[in-house]
């Protein structure tokens, strides 16, 4: 494997089959081959400028955080180390390991930081996809309060309980009124749901 990648054009993609091949000979159970492949592996190209905002490097490096004990240290040093700085599957894999840890202020803002330096669109929907799990543990009580008081998600949660408190004085306003209001209310809007089903042919 050195002797081959020593001689290539791409030093690196000799290491990727290596690693793939072991992938698909050897039981999912039986990791230590791999974890001391990725490790030989990410030690060889770390300080090459060329690799650190490769895809591919940086997926062999999320591959190695995935089977340490703690994946976020292994993006913190990503990060410090200028790896993938510009690769935004590191600022997802990272907030996703925070969040596992239930570390929802520095996974916002591992979210906030890529956006900051990627211009992705995969990113911008992983964060709201996060925000919206994490407004809703706030709404259920699950957490007492937005983690971050400068974070995006304020606004967000601001937004969705003045969407609710609307609904409430509507439903409250509904319930007040007679029965005769109350089914021209059905029926008007029984009337708009078959005219958007029209509309679909």
């Amino acid at each position: 494997l050195i002797q081959e990648a020593s001689t290539s054009t791409d030093p690196l993609g000799p290491w990727i089959g290596y690693i793939r091949w072991i992938e698909q000979t050897f039981p999912s159970g039986s990791n230590n081959k791999l974890v001391e492949t990725l490790e030989e592996c990410v030690r060889t190209f770390k300080d090459k400028e060329e690799y650190k905002n490769d895809r591919r490097f940086v997926g062999m490096w999320r591959r190695y955080a995935d089977l340490c004990q703690d994946p976020t240290e292994v993006f913190r040093y990503m990060s410090v180390n200028g790896i993938g700085q510009d690769v935004d599957a590191l600022y997802i894999s990272w907030a996703d390991a925070l969040e596992q840890k239930n570390l929802f202020r520095e996974a916002d803002n591992v979210y906030i930081m890529g956006k900051n330096r990627v211009p992705s669109d995969d990113l911008k929907a992983r964060h709201r996809e996060f925000q919206i799990r994490l407004v809703t543990n706030v709404q259920n009580g699950a957490i007492p309060q937005p983690p971050n008081p400068d974070s995006e998600l304020r606004p967000a949660l601001g937004g969705l309980r003045a969407e609710e408190a609307a609904l409430n004085t509507r439903t409250s306003r509904l319930e007040r009124r007679s029965a005769i209001p109350s089914q021209r209310v059905a029926s008007a809007s029984t009337a708009a749901a078959a005219g958007r089903s029209n509309d679909n042919f």
